[in-house]
């Protein structure tokens, strides 16, 4: 052999040892100071070319390798790295040897077939490594194992790629079965396989998994499902698309959480879906007692000839005895659990759940009632499908789907390995992709109003700014020194009630302090630019939305608009008849001004006739606050709707504000959906209390 083309390759001990360069005859390693290679046998020796050997050590250190002493180890290289370094030296035309003298085949081909059976699909195939070919399961037989390699023949072995993500093997060996004939993955995890298809491997399969594949993978060619003619309404574009897909999961057996976002007609979409069902069994839709009056509006006015039972309040109607009827029955996530013994006597042919976002603890009352119902096809509605954390993702589809996600510690665990990997959150979305669709307003109803929000900033008053300061420097005295100590989670209470009462001052000092002779005159510089705009509002006849999470605040305003004999209404969790207030608000033509209690009007309202909201006081849930402000930006509206927050400089409003912007969740990653912030670390009190 000529000396100037000696072959090299790497020596795989365990760790990897060293670089090595051979003749025919005889071998040496690149870190053996000898100028030679001898072969004894034949009596010969034939001179390195050391230059040409250090230029393949740089090729090696090029990749994840590293030269670095350890045992008899020459080289290293990072156990996740190896796959990946190894089959790029393979592909230049590097020989490898493991430590057994085996030589390593990289995988170049694979080729799979994918059977339907009832409720799981079989997959089987050949991969290919050079000229040896291995069956499917025997390699993520092995890749389960956590080996490193297939055996091949004889002397030769396949290096198993890092994760098999490179031909997109890693979801079929995470979420499949190794049985007799391949692989068998259940139908619900269909989503897995979709890094399988972005592989360069050539697949053949029937006509089953081909009409799924198409419609669950990419919610294309999904069939064309008209409402019947009992539905009494049109459908926008968009809306139509999202009862085709209802259509289509229930057709196959599927269950989804149809996530639009606020203002698009979910409820609309649901009752045309509803509209095509022969209903045999009970549809039973569960929702936030303030929702009731408005499904029941909708469901009269899309779908008059409907049998529609209300069963909710203390007052309520007696279970409807005779359910071969099949009525659509609307309750209350609070009367459900109640009467849970008369719920579970029933299996229903649909069990829908409105502002699903209600069952994302799964610790709760309510959610565990929810779990022990039988139904045929199961949905959740909800704008916010995740408000605080992902493991309300979890909350959702261990509802819809229970087996999809495995247990609430491993979807948690993911998510954790996420903030490092994105990878997780890649794996996650694909898992769910198929059974959740989520449509933002920018993307899908051109018609829809533009939105402009505005951040009002409001200097305090010297008076105001006084009690602000002197609140303050009492809760910093005590405080983190128990804090420091102890931990945030040990003093909870006090870091709540510390906030609480910052936030209040900023809103009006009389919220904090109540009526103290000091301090009975401190104004509220925040009431004040309210009330400006407020005149404005009036002045061009304009109708406005009023939220403060503090009802407290509420009255305080409601105080001053009646000295200036503004018509006005109200709403808080005490009020008894939601739907007057409503009516009044959007078709009295004097009655301008809406005040609402955050809590009690973020959901299940259509107040389209506002032209302003405004947002007295900032909180930490974004979700929260925007579905208050889609109370008017809806369709229906044709106007420009104008949000504004109003914030008090240099407070712990400011602070949040900037705190909020900063910790964004995981969620933003895996679904673009903006969440509230998690939970407060000492840092973070710090910041909020300096």
């Amino acid at each position: 052999m000529n000396v100037g083309a000696l072959p090299l390759g790497v020596n795989l001990q365990h760790p990897l040892n060293f670089l090595s360069f051979s003749d025919e005859r005889k071998k040496i390693a690149f870190h053996d100071p000898s100028p030679w290679i001898k072969d004894i046998k034949n009596k010969i020796a034939i001179k390195r070319q050391l230059p040409s050997e250090r230029q393949w050590e740089k090729d090696l250190l090029e990749t994840d390798f590293t030269q670095k002493m350890a045992g008899k180890s020459h080289y290293y290289c990072p156990v996740d790295c190896v796959a990946k370094s190894l089959t790029f030296l393979m592909e230049i035309g590097w020989p490898i040897e493991d430590c057994q003298g085996n030589s390593i085949c990289r995988l170049t081909n694979s080729e799979f077939q994918i059977l339907s059976e009832c409720e799981s699909f079989i997959i089987k195939g050949k991969i290919r490594y050079e000229d040896h070919d291995v069956d499917l399961k025997d390699v993520v037989g092995a890749f389960n194992r956590r080996e490193r390699f297939v055996q091949l023949s004889g002397n030769r072995v396949g290096l198993l790629p890092k994760g098999l993500d490179s031909f997109g093997l890693n979801g079929l060996a995470e979420e499949g079965e190794i049985v007799q004939d391949g692989i068998r993955l259940h139908r619900n995890r269909l989503g897995a396989l979709s890094e399988l298809f972005d592989s360069p491997a050539n697949f053949a399969y029937d006509d089953t998994f081909a009409n799924l594949k198409e419609k669950l993978l990419t919610f294309e060619g999904l069939k064309f499902a008209a409402p019947s003619q009992r539905f009494k309404g049109e459908l926008r574009p968009y809306q139509q698309e999202g009862v085709n897909w209802l259509a289509f999961l229930y057709e196959y057996g599927f269950h989804g959480l149809l996530a639009d976002d606020m203002g698009l007609g979910k409820t609309v979409q649901v009752i045309a879906f509803l509209s095509r069902l022969e209903i045999v069994k009970p549809v039973l839709i569960v929702l936030p007692t303030s929702l009731i009056f408005n499904w029941k509006r909708e469901l009269e006015h899309f779908l008059p000839d409907a049998s529609v039972v209300v069963y909710q309040g203390a007052q309520r109607n007696p279970w409807p005895g005779d359910l071969l009827i099949s009525p659509i029955i609307l309750t209350s996530y609070a009367t459900l659990r109640i009467d849970l013994s008369l719920f579970r006597e029933h299996e229903y042919q649909c069990i829908i759940l409105d502002e699903a976002q209600t069952i994302k603890n799964p610790n709760t009352l309510t959610a565990q009632a929810i779990h022990k119902l039988k139904g045929q096809f199961r949905l959740s509605l909800t704008g916010t499908p995740v408000e605080n954390h992902l493991s309300e993702m979890w909350a959702h589809f261990r509802f819809i789907m229970p087996d999809l996600f495995g247990s609430e510690k491993k979807f948690n665990a993911e998510v954790e390995a996420g903030a490092a990997d994105f990878r997780y959150l890649q794996k996650m979305r694909r898992k769910m992709r198929p059974f959740m669709l989520r449509r933002k307003k920018d993307e899908v109803a051109k018609d829809l109003p533009e939105r402009i929000e505005q951040v009002v900033w409001v200097e305090m008053a010297q008076a105001q700014r006084k009690v602000y300061d002197e609140m303050l420097v009492g809760f910093k005295g005590n405080l983190f020194k128990k804090v420091a100590l102890d931990g945030v989670g040990k003093h909870r209470m006090e870091v709540l009630e510390a906030i609480l009462r910052l936030r209040q001052i900023c809103c009006h000092p009389l919220l904090a302090i109540g009526k103290s002779e000091e301090f009975i005159d401190a104004p509220s510089s925040k009431l004040e630019a309210l009330l400006q705009d407020l005149e404005t509002a009036v002045d061009e006849g304009r109708k406005v939305l009023v939220y403060s999470q503090f009802t407290s605040m509420l009255q305080i305003i409601a105080k001053e608009l009646r000295a200036r004999e503004w018509a006005f209404v109200y709403l808080d969790g005490q009020t008894k008849d939601r739907e007057k207030v409503v009516n009044q608000f959007q078709e009295g033509p004097s009655t301008l001004i809406f005040l609402i209690s955050l809590k009690a009007g973020g959901i299940g309202l259509n107040l389209t006739a506002a032209d302003y909201v405004f947002l007295y006081d900032p909180w930490w849930n974004e979700a929260v606050e925007n579905q208050a402000i889609d109370r008017a930006h809806r369709i229906g509206r044709k106007d420009t709707v104008i949000a504004k927050r109003y914030v008090a400089v240099e407070t712990i409003e400011e602070k949040m504000m900037t705190l909020k912007a900063a910790k964004r969740s995981l969620a933003a990653d895996i679904m673009q959906e903006d969440v509230p912030i998690s939970k407060l670390t000492i840092d973070d009190l710090h910041y909020l209390l300096e």
